[in-house]
């Protein structure tokens, strides 16, 4: 099997987590970022044809594709081992939806950064424009000024987090991850991005705990 997936994409994230979790054998391509619907290519130059808009897209064999988040994730949970069991969603968890409301705060941060780390899909000069064009009017204002902005953004960011319910650990699930964590963990990946953004103790060992049990990266060695 093969996962095309953006590495800094919160959805494609989560197809990764339950891939790695469930010790799945796939090979994980980065396809260069592009706004031209159905098409994209490698960093190589290897053209691709995918059968979504963007990814996650999972290529099951030549002949059979899998696409959209949930149907990715039911396949790749299906499929994985069955030692590895995902623990079903809390109804009552609020850490999501409170992700989620601060969500502009939050891309004001993340959206400018994510092309700087050095990340796959943004190798090629053609790639950032693409995302930079798509992303600034998503924000309605330019990366230089969101960047300007960071220490009205950062600090808000970092008032959300401090009174977030910091979500219950693998370890205290003998080791397991749950849905949610699918679901919140790539929201804090992505503000590891933000050099000195200060998050509580609880949520660092949560998210440290979580990317050790599906082999997924943090990105505070890169953080800008």
């Amino acid at each position: 099997m093969k996962l095309y997936i953006y590495h800094h994409c919160p959805k494609c994230l989560r197809t990764l987590m339950v891939a790695n979790y469930k010790d799945l054998p796939l090979s994980i391509h980065y396809p260069l970022h592009s706004g031209k619907s159905g098409m994209a290519s490698e960093d190589n130059g290897t053209a691709i044809n995918l059968p979504e808009e963007k990814p996650p897209v999972l290529a099951v064999n030549d002949e059979l594709s899998v696409s959209g988040l949930d149907a990715i994730l039911s396949h790749l949970d299906e499929v994985g081992s069955v030692d590895k069991t995902i623990r079903a969603a809390n109804a009552a968890n609020t850490a999501i939806a409170t992700l989620e409301h601060h969500r502009q705060t939050f891309d004001a941060l993340i959206m400018p950064r994510a092309m700087a780390l050095g990340l796959p899909e943004f190798t090629t000069g053609e790639a950032i424009d693409a995302y930079k064009q798509d992303k600034e009017n998503t924000l309605g204002f330019d990366f230089t000024q969101a960047m300007a902005d960071t220490k009205i953004h950062q600090p808000a960011a970092e008032a959300v987090l401090q009174w977030l319910p910091a979500p219950e650990k693998p370890s205290a699930h003998n080791g397991t991850i749950s849905w949610d964590d699918v679901k919140i963990f790539p929201l804090l990946r992505n503000l590891s991005m933000v050099r000195g953004l200060n998050f509580p103790q609880a949520l660092l060992d949560y998210m440290h705990e979580v990317a050790e049990c599906t082999n997924t990266e943090l990105y505070f060695a890169k953080a800008i």
